[in-house]
């Protein structure tokens, strides 16, 4: 199997088991937590595996549903993941859509997927440690489950992020082998040491973007069609519902290059201030929820 290794050692053996839904991201938005009543009372991210229902047994939480105004960037909820000492030892703040077995400090599995998504996308905010920093990714395997066939992880800067702000990084493939299974993991600490203790990050509306054809499919259903693609001297964004949106264009690294009204049914932007390479973007309603998102290429 392959794995991806949890920050915890703790005196006892606890499995938990995955809670499989046949997509890659469920519960992307984290509004739907289930709520239990213990030692110290917890809350889990439905289809998201976390280390609550060990730590709570030792009076320690380091998954918690985040519903305080700021604390979540769309719907009414978001995961907060704080480092915490259990039992003498510095435990990251983790979810994963993988099974986590504490004792063998190991994450394995996954679910069931066949997509080969570009990027990863989602929001977050973070105080980080000393020298320490949380991460958010996604590993794809094949088959036999023990190669992988593609890999990101975008790490938090060392630098609090007090309000949310937008992440992208780009998938890394190394093999042409079909994907079988995709597993999240996000951690409120960076590695196996050098945790620190209050080390927390907040993720909130998770998504990948694919290629062509799963945009243009995703463009349907929106009402929102971006193109020619690659651009060269301008874009055009047509808009069938004439909803009032805007739309937002970052680089692959995250940081947002331009935002521009496209209320009309055909709205043209300028893509000559823009520099040659790959471009990730997000319509928005006028309530801030993302409408439609894609990459788009410009070449001079």
């Amino acid at each position: 199997m392959k794995k991806s290794y949890v920050i915890l050692s703790l005196l006892f053996i606890t499995g938990l088991a995955a809670r499989g839904q046949n997509a890659a991201t469920p519960n992307a938005g984290f509004e739907t937590w289930t709520h239990t009543v213990s030692t110290v009372a917890y809350d889990d991210a439905t289809g998201w595996n976390d280390l609550n229902s060990t730590t709570a047994g030792f009076g320690s939480v380091t998954c918690y549903k985040a519903t305080a105004a700021g604390d979540f960037h769309g719907g009414a909820a978001a995961v907060k993941l704080v480092t915490t000492s259990v039992l003498g030892t510095n435990a990251n703040g983790i979810v994963t859509t993988g099974t986590i077995n504490t004792g063998t400090q190991a994450i394995t599995g996954g679910i069931a997927y066949t997509g080969r998504p570009d990027s990863i996308v989602g929001w977050y905010k973070s105080t980080p440690g000393t020298s320490d920093h949380g991460f958010m990714q996604i590993l794809l395997t094949g088959s036999s489950n023990t190669d992988t066939i593609g890999f990101v992880r975008f790490n938090c800067t060392l630098t609090a992020v007090p309000a949310y702000v937008r992440f992208s990084a780009p998938v890394w493939y190394k093999s042409t082998n079909s994907v079988t299974t995709a597993q999240w993991l996000l951690s409120s600490s960076k590695g196996a040491s050098g945790q620190q203790v209050g080390t927390t990050l907040f993720v909130d509306d998770l998504d990948l973007i694919f290629n062509s054809t799963s945009i243009q499919e995703q463009e349907l259903a929106s009402g929102f069609h971006v193109g020619p693609n690659p651009a060269t001297v301008s874009l055009s964004i047509f808009n069938t519902n004439l909803t009032r949106a805007h739309i937002e264009f970052y680089e692959i690294t995250g940081r947002k290059v331009g935002s521009y009204p496209v209320n009309e049914s055909t709205n043209q932007i300028d893509t000559g201030n823009m520099s040659a390479g790959s471009y990730l973007y997000t319509i928005f309603n006028e309530q801030g929820t993302p409408l439609n998102n894609g990459k788009i290429i410009v070449q001079k």
